[in-house]
């Protein structure tokens, strides 16, 4: 496995920051769907079900690539994944509140347009996404990073290194620079995250601990400490330098010194077992490594740190 490293590129669009939750009380019940032909770089959000008709395999490599599907999947014409969409520059929402765009929503895309299939997307939040693996109602999710002990029961096609580090209002008024500098202090952490587990496994060697407060998405967390509920937070560094960047023209948040945390990749997550979509998810995720497009999608969005030469499965702690 072989990573290409360069300076992390200002975005090239600033968004605004989405703050409002990514469906905290979602279900794989009520979740939002939409179905898009593959490839497009946007979807539109619906509250159910639209099918559009996809290209079919034209050349012998796509075909090839299409029969590495699992056969449910390949007849059906559909994978079907799901995550929130309020992690700027991923997924989220443009300002019309309605169109999907981000960088894993364009490779999500590009991969099922290389497999000759049609993506559909379920809104649900993230303590949803493995009940949604194991129940049937999703395929592969797009925002569980890979993590060693999630490893255990999922396989991940790893497609950008990243890790933790944490955010803070701009200006840094604590002075936060590492793990335990957040002791005495209050953290917002996504519910069943790796940051949760992180946190509260610094906050036992505090002398004065940790005031955990968990929420179901990043902007709510995010949302916390502009509004002075929290004043710490954590994500992926791709993410928050993007936010810090982009909330309030750069006035809103920084990343504190220090970091990262933990190294665990954006991957494509899919239940153990899966291993014929694995599979082809990632024979497709090479191919545009290949072509150049994997680094056209994501230079587009400012991502220059972190991209694979050759995609990775289950890279975390490897």
């Amino acid at each position: 496995m072989r990573t290409r490293r360069h300076k992390m590129l200002a975005p090239l669009v600033a968004v605004l920051l989405i703050g409002t939750a990514c469906g905290a009380d979602d279900t794989s019940d009520t979740t939002a769907v939409t179905t898009t032909t593959a490839p497009t770089t946007a979807t539109t959000a619906t509250t159910a079900p639209t099918t559009t008709t996809a290209a079919a395999p034209t050349t012998e490599a796509e075909a090839d690539l299409s029969a590495m599907l699992p056969d449910a999947i390949r007849e059906a014409g559909v994978i079907k994944s799901g995550g929130p969409v309020s992690i700027p520059p991923k997924v989220f929402l443009e300002e019309d509140g309605a169109t999907r765009t981000g960088f894993m929503t364009d490779l999500a895309e590009a991969v099922a347009a290389e497999l000759g299939v049609e993506l559909e997307y379920a809104e649900m939040p993230f303590p949803a996404l493995i009940p949604g693996l194991q129940g049937g109602s999703l395929d592969m999710t797009m925002t569980v990073s890979d993590q060693p002990a999630r490893q255990e029961i999922l396989d991940f096609v790893d497609f950008l290194d990243d890790g933790l580090v944490i955010l803070v209002p701009a200006g840094n008024p604590n002075a936060v620079d590492s793990l335990e500098s957040l002791c005495g202090l209050t953290v917002a952490v996504l519910s069943g995250s790796i940051a949760n587990d992180l946190v509260q496994q610094t906050s036992e060697s505090c002398g004065d601990p940790i005031e955990i407060k968990e929420f179901p998405g990043a902007a709510d967390a995010q949302l916390a400490v502009r509004s002075g509920q929290a004043d710490a937070t954590f994500g992926g560094h791709v993410a928050l330098n993007y936010l810090a960047a982009t909330a309030e023209d750069g006035n809103a948040y920084e990343v504190a010194p220090g970091g990262p945390y933990t190294s665990q990749p954006d991957a494509f997550g899919f239940l153990k077992g899966n291993d014929q979509l694995r599979d082809a998810v990632q024979a497709a995720l090479q191919r545009l490594v290949d072509n150049g497009t994997y680094e056209a999608i994501l230079s587009q969005y400012g991502v220059t740190d972190g991209l694979y030469e050759e995609i990775p499965i289950n890279a975390a702690g490897q």
